[in-house]
């Protein structure tokens, strides 16, 4: 059937002084998807954290086993389909995860992406999701089509952010750019409206513009409807600002 995605809840996110957070993150268990994001870099060289260790190491809420289909599941878009990342344990040996073979993967995930996870686990899990928070602005890439993408901080974000050149925007959410976010039963749909007068605006059904942002540590769809082919560009760009950014 149709899998069921889950926004992970916050147990506690934090913005510290030396800009070190974390959050716990519960997963919709009995196989059950869930949308993530890791809004952290490493702590000190600001580079992007493996898979294998984007989860404290003090949870235990990974469902590790000898099989991808007996084992959690990280699911990360390359383009054209989804690698599969999975928790393998060994007959001898730490738990760890890995991507269609024995070797702990060294991969992470793209910067600006967001991923899916499965939990095999019977009820939901806590995992804990620790790193710096990024100090500079951070760019994502929208491409024709469906890009997952990511919330980039450990903050909510504007829809507002969206507003730039090469977004699509029009009288319908069938003709214009969306953005879909997961509330635990089903999709939030913003479509980029354009009026007949005025500025083009993020609005949920309606014709005002919306004041919802998207929740930290959350991934969401981005549906572009640009088109190569018409000449369209490749891609575009909108530039997230960092809550510690300076000037």
């Amino acid at each position: 059937g149709r899998p069921h995605f889950a926004s992970p809840a916050r147990a506690a996110e934090v913005i510290s002084s030396n800009t070190v957070g974390y959050s716990r993150l519960t997963l919709k268990g009995n196989n059950g998807y869930t949308m993530i994001a890791n809004p952290f870099v490493e702590v000190g060289t600001g580079e992007l954290i493996g898979i294998a260790d984007m989860f404290a190491d003090d949870t235990t809420g990974a469902k590790s086993g000898t099989g991808a289909d007996k084992a959690d599941n990280i699911k990360v878009w390359n383009g054209e389909g989804y690698e599969t990342y999975w928790y393998r344990k060994p007959k001898n040996g730490d738990a760890v995860w890995v991507k269609g073979t024995t070797a702990e993967t060294t991969d992470t995930l793209p910067a600006g992406s967001g991923a899916f996870y499965i939990s095999r686990a019977e009820t939901d899990a806590v995992l804990t999701i620790s790193g710096e928070v990024r100090a500079t602005n951070q760019t994502l890439r929208v491409y024709p089509g469906y890009n997952l993408l990511e919330n980039p901080f450990p903050t909510p974000l504007s829809f507002s952010a969206f507003k730039v050149a090469g977004a699509k925007s029009g009288t319908g959410a069938d003709k214009a750019d969306n953005i879909k976010v997961w509330n635990g039963e089903g999709y939030e749909t913003y479509w980029y409206r354009k009026p007949k007068n005025g500025d083009a605006v993020w609005v949920k059904g309606t014709t005002t513009e919306t004041t919802d942002t998207i929740d930290p540590y959350t991934g969401f769809f981005y549906i572009s409807r640009a088109d190569e082919s018409a000449g369209d560009p490749e891609y575009f760009e909108v530039t997230i600002e960092s809550p510690l950014a300076t000037e």
